[in-house]
């Protein structure tokens, strides 16, 4: 069977035809794949950009709050140790009630923030040792309504312990969120950079 010239230049048409669609169709697929997996590696990254924004920087805020509260709690606590007034000593309470208010709210932002066994672990210590403190700060203020000087003094020098131990645990929690947010930028760095190469070749 003999085919004319025309059919002939029809079949051979038709031929780079299949070949060219062929050719656009991997393409599309490859092009395809390669879309699907930068949206999937672009989805990682923001993951882990909304990490470090949603959970270690407001971490670190408000531990650092806490930090300053507890501080403001100790130079409160020595006026009403040296104040000899009895108004003096309502402005010192009311500024230390104020204070302890302004952290249990504080405290209370940072549980729900806590994502580790070991934030966690290191969290509880620190809860352990203020509620300690807590009960000697009690008594001090007891004995200073009183103008017990001299004991209230020792309950100031006694408590000194306890708040370098307590405020040595809030460092940790802050290291640790540092670190975690750290992590979490270099996660995002590295898996950028893969996606990178993997678009080039």
């Amino acid at each position: 069977m003999k085919f004319s010239k025309k059919e002939v230049t029809m079949l051979n048409n038709l031929k780079m035809a299949t070949k060219l669609s062929l050719g656009f169709g991997i393409i599309l697929v490859l092009m395809s794949i390669l879309g699907l997996i930068s949206l999937n590696r672009m989805s990682v990254v923001n993951d882990q950009s909304t990490i470090i924004a949603e959970n270690w920087m407001p971490s670190i805020k408000v531990v650092e709050e806490i930090n300053t509260n507890t501080s403001d709690l100790r130079i409160f606590e020595y006026k009403h140790v040296l104040s000899t007034e009895d108004v003096d000593m309502k402005k010192a309470e009311a500024d230390i009630n104020s204070i302890l208010s302004t952290m249990n709210k504080n405290r209370a932002d940072y549980e729900k923030l806590i994502s580790t066994s070991e934030e966690q672990a290191i969290y509880s210590e620190f809860s352990k040792k203020f509620d300690k403190y807590m009960n000697l700060h009690k008594q001090l203020i007891s004995v200073s309504s009183q103008n017990k000087t001299e004991e209230a003094k020792k309950f100031l020098y006694d408590g000194e312990v306890l708040f370098d131990d307590f405020s040595a645990e809030l460092l940790k929690l802050v290291k640790i969120n540092v670190d975690g947010g750290n992590k979490a930028s270099a996660t995002g760095d590295e898996i950028y950079s893969n996606a990178k190469s993997l678009i080039i070749f």
